[in-house]
């Protein structure tokens, strides 16, 4: 349908569009038509594979955007997915009881009436989470939240444990309600998990739903983005409860002696609030207590002295950067010969 006036409230592609609210709903006739078609189904007890499918497009646009929902629908798509898909696609068979529990949630109207926003407010809090075969971990600003697996958790999948410890995060960080967070996670499967509001895997997803419910209790909108566990080292060392490469540090014997020799040194380059050297740092990662963030998209030309410990495998970078630099650096390295880095360095100097 057209409309030659303009309008901020209407109708368009099956969903309301409140343009003055700035929501997104699904309206009451098409709530009713959907909860409709489920009850017809739960009523019948008997399926086809293509009723099955039309029932599950409706639900897929139904649930929009709800997180809950959108979880709930990927374990009835699981059971889809087992269901027979030969030729015979229109005999009816009786109905997975599996299917029909999942299916309840859309049965009455009022489970779709959650209106969703048309843009999510930009993120108010910023939490990092770290999974490790020893513990979890994770931490905002100044707040952080640290345990260890019981033996049974010892045994599941390492993607399972990574869901576990964002779920466990929130609990003990517990956001203030109705803000935006953000998740910062070296998974780059449970990121798309909490994006996509759902797993095919149906230990992952029991998990991202739970996590939903939370969510939904504390009106929290959540949002993941993927941070490599080398650069997420604060939650990673943590969550581990050793010592990780990108988290070596000078004892403090040696490090006492540099700042002697090459005193009024102004940054930490490569630093953690755990293993500065010097007040003022620089962090591979979101942390408030840093000046900045990513040494290597800095001009290290705003300092005159500069104190560096880099990870092993950002030493050769590091050294063509100091090629440019103007001011007095200390770099402090393994005494590897047979790395190329340190032919490099030999070669300079």
């Amino acid at each position: 349908m057209c409309r030659l006036s303009p309008a901020q409230e209407f109708q368009w592609l099956g969903i309301h569009w409140s343009l003055q609210s700035h929501l997104l709903s699904i309206p009451s006739k098409n709530r009713r038509d959907i909860a409709g078609s489920v009850n017809r189904l739960l009523k019948s007890g008997r399926i086809s594979r293509c009723l099955q499918e039309r029932v599950l497009g409706s639900l897929q646009f139904g649930s929009l955007r709800d997180p809950v929902l959108r979880a709930q629908l990927k374990d009835a798509i699981g059971v889809w997915r087992r269901y027979p898909s030969n030729a015979r696609r229109d005999l009816r068979r009786p109905t997975p009881t599996r299917l029909r529990s999942l299916l309840k949630s859309w049965s009455e109207a009022k489970y779709l009436k959650k209106s969703v926003p048309l843009r999510p407010p930009p993120p108010s809090v910023i939490i990092h989470t770290d999974a490790s075969k020893e513990g979890w971990e994770g931490h905002s600003h100044l707040r952080k939240a640290q345990g260890t697996w019981y033996s049974l958790f010892k045994t599941f999948h390492i993607n399972i444990l990574g869901a576990v410890a964002v779920f466990f995060t929130l609990k003990k960080l517990a956001p203030r309600c109705s803000t935006h967070t953000r998740l910062v996670l070296d998974s780059e499967v449970i990121m798309r998990c909490l994006n996509h509001q759902g797993s095919r895997s149906p230990q992952i997803n029991q998990v991202i739903l739970v996590i939903f419910h939370l969510a939904g209790k504390k009106r929290w909108h959540l949002s993941a983005v993927h941070l490599q566990g080398f650069h997420n080292v604060t939650v990673d060392a943590l969550s581990r409860f050793t010592p990780t490469e990108s988290e070596w540090s000078l004892d403090t014997g040696s490090s006492s002696f540099i700042l002697r020799q090459v005193p009024e040194l102004q940054n930490d380059l490569f630093a953690t609030s755990g293993n500065k050297k010097i007040p003022r740092y620089v962090a591979p990662c979101e942390d408030p207590l840093g000046e900045a963030l990513d040494a290597m998209s800095l001009d290290w030309n705003r300092w005159t002295r500069i104190y560096l410990f880099p990870p092993s495998n950002l030493l050769l970078k590091v050294l063509n950067r100091l090629r440019s630099f103007q001011g007095t650096a200390v770099i402090v390295a393994h005494k590897w010969p047979m790395t190329i880095w340190f032919l490099y360095y030999w070669n300079c100097s």
